[in-house]
């Protein structure tokens, strides 16, 4: 029977790391949105925004999926890096303020960290207990004496000595058998 225990730090590094993804998201929204706004866009069609610059990079974050094949996650490392390209510019952009482009460049900066942590974030693999029974226990113990049994066997042949062919029964064999074991003597010599 195989026991594991889930780790306790790695669900926990997980968490504090989606929670800092999240938090860096919402900022690079609200950044993208208010950009979007003072450029002219409606309000409700500015929330669009970052539906499509965002959403590239959260697409490319879904590709680089261990569980997906090497091709797909290096395209996902593309959208990651385009989306992250367009969200740090519109974060910067955005920023009226020193303070608030430094807040937009550690959103984007924070989601990419905190991408890389979660890539690298693995818990320590579990040791397993293996038990084994009585019943296990015995016919292993049954299958190394026969094991062993079988090996004395076979040295055994290896130093007996080879059996003597066997008697012919026919009259037509018992010449073979006396023919076969004559010796040959060399033909003459054709003049």
């Amino acid at each position: 029977m195989n026991r594991t225990k889930r780790n306790a730090s790695s669900i926990s590094a997980k968490l504090i790391v989606w929670m800092f993804v999240l938090a860096a998201a919402a900022l690079s929204a609200h950044d993208i949105v208010s950009l979007f706004e003072r450029i002219g866009a409606q309000a409700p069609l500015a929330f669009l925004a970052p539906v499509f610059i965002d959403g590239v990079t959260w697409l490319g974050k879904l590709m680089r999926s261990h569980s997906l094949s090497k091709r797909t996650n290096r395209t996902g490392l593309v959208y990651l890096c385009l989306g992250g390209s367009a969200s740090l510019a519109a974060n910067l952009t955005a920023g009226e303020t020193l303070g608030m482009k430094l807040l937009g460049l550690l959103a984007v900066t924070g989601f990419i960290l905190g991408e890389i942590a979660l890539d690298k974030i693995e818990p320590r693999p579990a040791e397993t207990v293996t038990t084994v029974d009585d019943e296990l226990k015995a016919k292993r113990s049954a299958a190394a004496l026969k094991g062993a049994q079988t090996r004395k066997a076979n040295k055994a042949k290896v130093t007996r000595k080879p059996r003597a062919p066997r008697a012919a029964r026919t009259p037509v064999e018992q010449i073979e058998a006396l023919t076969s074991n004559a010796p040959v003597s060399p033909a003459p010599a054709s003049v």
